[in-house]
């Protein structure tokens, strides 16, 4: 499984979450084609899915299998937004802190979340998030 992507058009940003009432260690990466979380930190509350059949992804070097989901509340500076992520026993470590949460490019379009790629451990761009008005379709 090797995929070739041109660095100049993904960004990431590390930064701490709200999930539930845990801090988590996130990474928003306009690169990851969907979102992971740590089964050490699944709330209770999260809603729980399956897929129908388990799918192999390449995710920090390594290969993991995915099958299982949760639907979760993230919040981030007082902006709650809910995402889908799949579980992983464990997902990578970046800045020497494990990584609790992937949050990808799926999720930062649908709530306009912004990434400033020429800093790495810098705030996310809420301001569309936290405006909350978003224009899906128009004629």
């Amino acid at each position: 499984m090797s995929r070739t992507y041109n660095q100049n058009l993904m960004s990431k940003a590390l930064r701490e979450v709200l999930l539930g009432d845990r801090t988590v260690w996130a990474l928003f990466d306009s690169g990851a084609g969907r979102s992971y979380i740590a089964r050490s930190v699944l709330p209770r509350e999260a809603v729980e899915g399956r897929d129908p059949v388990s799918r192999a992804v390449g995710l920090g070097g390594r290969e993991h299998s995915i099958q299982e989901w949760r639907t979760i509340i993230v919040e981030a500076d007082g902006c709650p937004f809910s995402l889908k992520a799949y579980v992983l026993d464990e997902i990578g470590i970046e800045e020497g802190r494990p990584i609790e949460l992937i949050i990808g490019a799926p999720v930062l379009e649908e709530w306009e979340i912004g990434l400033r790629p020429d800093i790495r451990l810098a705030p996310v761009d809420l301001s569309r998030l936290r405006e909350g008005h978003y224009v899906d379709f128009a004629s």
